[in-house]
């Protein structure tokens, strides 16, 4: 992500739509830009990991949330440093209601 794109609040957007991905587990399954733009907002602190470990499409483990370090990339702690507890809270809280269409939006963004 480009430091840019942080100041634009259509980022924030983007960054919902992506939990939704991360925490639907499916979306690391594809290979290439989904699994890497997935990253990029969890390095980036707008995302936090998913609620249960997975695979990636190369069969590289994705650990949970719970699994890693407070405070490192991925973790609760890391997205509260970044954009604050508010944020934080309705992206560790958010729950994908609709696996189908957060499928189909992961599929049209690669």
């Amino acid at each position: 992500m480009y430091e840019a794109e942080y100041n634009d609040e259509s980022v924030y957007d983007e960054a919902l739509q992506v939990q939704d991905q991360i925490n639907t587990l499916i979306a690391w399954r594809f290979e290439g830009s989904v699994g890497r733009r997935m990253m990029e907002f969890i390095e980036a602190g707008y995302c936090v990991l998913g609620r249960e470990s997975t695979s990636d499409y190369y069969g590289n483990r994705i650990p949970s949330r719970k699994e890693v370090k407070a405070g490192t990339m991925g973790s609760y702690q890391f997205v509260k440093q970044q954009h604050g507890k508010a944020w934080a809270d309705m992206v560790n809280r958010r729950k994908s209601k609709r696996p189908l269409e957060v499928f189909r939006r992961a599929v049209n963004l690669s």
